[in-house]
């Protein structure tokens, strides 16, 4: 992991700004998915999670990934202990099967926020940037969709913004 300035997004055509209100019940799940992403190349959000639920089984988590048909790489920020702080951790997925995982040295406390984002390259080379600090995980192309999904809790994802960084990537028709 690395520390670094974030670089500013900006909002591609038809995407302003946008406030998600993930309210889920407890041992519950829900998700919210960009499943066309022509012409972004960016993600940048700030979350908190203002309601953690309790379950026997399932802890708060709330997720943003990026991924191709088979790939996805994972921002995670969960409270293993069923209370804050948060730990903040990247995975990557191949086939459904977790080849990449790592905690980051960040955590979200309960009455804090969290600046979140990611960037990705045509080559997939993905940037996950959580509270300041860098990974890099590698997919075998370009992420195609974006979700962020919740459980047993809220989070508020307020603002997100999706867009891109440096030249606005094309779409081919073929997309």
């Amino acid at each position: 992991a690395q520390h670094g300035a974030v670089q500013s997004v900006t909002a591609a055509p038809g995407w302003g700004a946008v406030a998600l209100d993930l309210d889920t019940e407890e041992g519950r799940f829900s998700v919210w998915e960009v499943r066309d992403l022509c012409g972004i190349n960016a993600m940048r959000a700030t979350v908190s999670a203002p309601r953690l639920g309790t379950h026997a089984r399932w802890r708060p988590l709330v997720s943003f990934r990026v991924g191709t048909g088979t790939e996805e790489a994972i921002l995670q920020i969960w409270a293993p202990q069923r209370r804050p702080p948060f730990q903040v951790y990247v995975l990557r997925y191949d086939g459904g099967e977790r080849s990449q995982d790592g905690a980051l040295p960040v955590s979200l406390g309960a009455d804090g926020s969290m600046e979140v984002g990611f960037d990705w390259e045509p080559d997939g080379r993905v940037k996950i940037i959580a509270g300041g600090v860098h990974h890099y995980i590698q997919l075998s192309g370009v992420p195609t969709r974006f979700a962020i999904s919740n459980s047993t809790g809220e989070a508020r994802i307020d603002p997100l913004r999706l867009g891109y960084v440096g030249a606005q990537p094309s779409c081919s028709l073929a997309d």
